[in-house]
């Protein structure tokens, strides 16, 4: 039998620019920091368990709002 457990122990959600209007050729970029609690859990891989950190981006504009895919890296 096997049991499958997810759970979140931290979100944030973090606004990288103000409102603005992009044109069709643009390459505009972003800079952020993200601070993570100083009591935030590492993360871990073992063989019944795994915590990891993920981060993704996105825009919203009208209609689709586009993202990109889940980024996973180590804390």
């Amino acid at each position: 039998h096997e049991e499958t457990f997810n759970d979140r122990t931290y979100t944030a959600e973090i606004n990288v620019g103000a409102a603005q209007t992009l044109t069709k050729k643009s390459t505009p970029t972003w800079d952020t920091v993200i601070r993570v609690p100083p009591d935030a859990q590492p993360t871990y891989i073992g063989k019944n368990a795994r915590h990891e950190w993920r981060a993704y981006a996105g825009l919203d504009v009208t209609g689709t709002d586009p993202a990109s895919s889940w980024i996973t890296f180590k804390l």
